[in-house]
């Protein structure tokens, strides 16, 4: 019995390690370059009538799901998401969505950059958000879109210590 219990302590106190680990890796990775791309095809909005008020229109974007877990539960969570204008600024982000369902986003009509993971690859897709109107982006033209500028640098399997900034490499060295 005592086994168990100092088995299960260790376990739960290995991931709280390696979940730390990664925080700080992640959140200090570089950032994202994003620019429009004129030869990559826009998915366009549906005729659904979203819930926004006027003059905005709704992106809806059903990206990577994963299970997280918080002790012994598991939780369904889906990948964060950067949505950019097409010179590169950031227009909406959601950046811990929890549950099944896809995350919506209220905009301002124009053309965006969807930033997502999916299988362990920065990937982007155009979008179209026109007023009163929602633009929908299925998992699966996410999972065939090109990959973002960082992905083709960056390893699918490990993120390397040079890629984490200078002002964490300190915390980082300490958590190891």
């Amino acid at each position: 019995m005592r086994r168990t219990v100092s088995a299960r302590r260790m376990r739960l106190l290995g991931r709280g390690a390696a979940s730390g680990l990664l925080l700080v890796l992640a959140g200090c990775a570089e950032p994202l370059h994003v620019a429009w791309n004129d030869t990559q095809s826009i998915i366009e909005p549906v005729r659904r009538e979203p819930q926004v008020s006027p003059p905005q229109g709704a992106l809806t974007v059903y990206n990577e799901r994963y299970v997280l877990y918080n002790g012994d539960v598991p939780r369904i969570t889906r990948r964060p998401v950067d949505v950019y204008t097409v010179d590169g600024q950031l227009a909406a982000s959601e950046k811990n969505p929890f549950g099944e369902g896809p995350l919506h986003f209220a905009l301002s009509p124009g053309h965006y950059i969807v930033v997502t993971k999916s299988h362990g690859q920065w990937r982007q897709v155009h979008v179209d958000v026109q007023a009163e109107r929602e633009t929908v982006v299925a998992e699966a033209q996410l999972d065939e879109a090109p990959l973002a500028a960082a992905s083709q640098s960056e390893s699918t399997t490990q993120l390397a210590l040079s890629q984490v900034c200078v002002a964490c490499r300190h915390s980082a060295m300490l958590l190891l």
